[in-house]
């Protein structure tokens, strides 16, 4: 019997008699209820996927003010200012208001004095390799969610450091700067291309600095402040044994 016919097993059972009648029209409607069912589903589903599609176009960049404000309160406070202190929602505010990279410190799960440690790591070894790929995995499952045809390669920004555990991405996912603060393995995520726009100006005219230069003011390298000191760092601890060795 076609689905169609069952639209008419009604008046099919008043024609017939028999019990047998009544139970194909039975049926027939139970089959048109679910025929009816199927239809709907598929309709809320497209509904959803086209939804789905539209919020991801519609991303907009949220207002940096209030960012800004509180930048400014915690540097009247402590004197500096640290990524850390801020929620998933400010950090993506930053990036969307800048340049969307976004620099990735990682270490292994649980390990401790960094700066101690940094000039005698080997990145190159087998678990250090590991906790890259797999913090790397991380960001590229969530931005895979808005291009599934992303490569890693892509989503670097920078070539990376041979001697730095940190890589920098382009981050078009806010759900990402979760994912990966959420993660053992993540040492810091920071954007390094936002600068306050509150204060940049005071600031630049009170150091006398409007370029990427190393330091703790707002207006000079804001963001690049911590990558910057770790090349101090490792310059620091091997600047003496290069001396040395040309001595």
């Amino acid at each position: 019997m076609h689905w169609s016919d069952c639209l008419n097993g009604e008046l099919l059972g008043r024609t017939k008699n028999g019990k047998k009648q009544i139970l194909n029209h039975r049926l027939c409607m139970k089959k048109t209820t679910l025929l009816v069912c199927a239809a709907l589903l598929l309709a809320v589903n497209s509904c959803r996927k086209q939804e789905t599609a539209v919020s991801v176009e519609q991303i907009v960049a949220p207002d940096p003010g209030s960012l800004d404000d509180f930048i400014h309160v915690k540097l009247e406070e402590k004197g500096e200012f640290l990524w850390s202190w801020a929620s998933d929602e400010q950090i993506w505010t930053a990036l969307s208001n800048s340049d969307f990279v976004l620099s990735v410190g990682y270490q292994p799960a649980g390990f401790t004095n960094m700066d101690e440690k940094i000039h005698l790591l080997d990145l190159q070894s087998s678990e250090w390799k590991a906790v890259r790929k797999a913090v790397m995995q991380i960001a590229l499952d969530s931005e895979r969610a808005l291009n599934p045809a992303l490569r890693e390669s892509d989503l670097l920004a920078f070539e990376e450091n041979p001697y730095l555990p940190v890589f920098n991405i382009y981050v078009k996912n806010p759900a990402t700067v979760t994912a990966l603060r959420n993660s053992p393995m993540l040492r810091y995520a920071e954007p390094i291309g936002y600068e306050p726009y509150m204060t940049v100006s005071r600031e630049r005219s009170d150091s006398g600095c409007g370029s990427n230069a190393p330091t703790d003011r707002i207006g000079c390298g804001f963001g690049l402040h911590r990558y910057c000191a770790q090349y101090q760092t490792i310059l620091e601890l091997l600047l003496p044994q290069y001396r040395a060795g040309l001595g």
